[in-house]
């Protein structure tokens, strides 16, 4: 199946297998998962959520400083 994911200015399309999480897209992508956050519209979503067809992802880096 197939989900689209905006990173870092740029949006692709993606195949993934029947049942992928959030996490292992983000394992799939070589994201640090300790260092993003994953939204689907306008709510943030957790790493054990199922992806289904043609959703559309946004993937955010997350910055800290000092």
């Amino acid at each position: 199946m197939k989900v689209r994911v905006k990173a870092e200015g740029r949006e692709r399309e993606v195949e993934v297998a029947e049942g992928t999480t959030v996490g292992r897209l983000l394992e799939e992508l070589g994201y640090d998962r300790e260092s993003v956050l994953v939204r689907k519209g306008k709510k943030l979503v957790v790493e054990e959520e199922r992806l289904s067809e043609g959703e559309e992802l946004e993937v955010l880096r997350v910055v800290t400083g000092g």
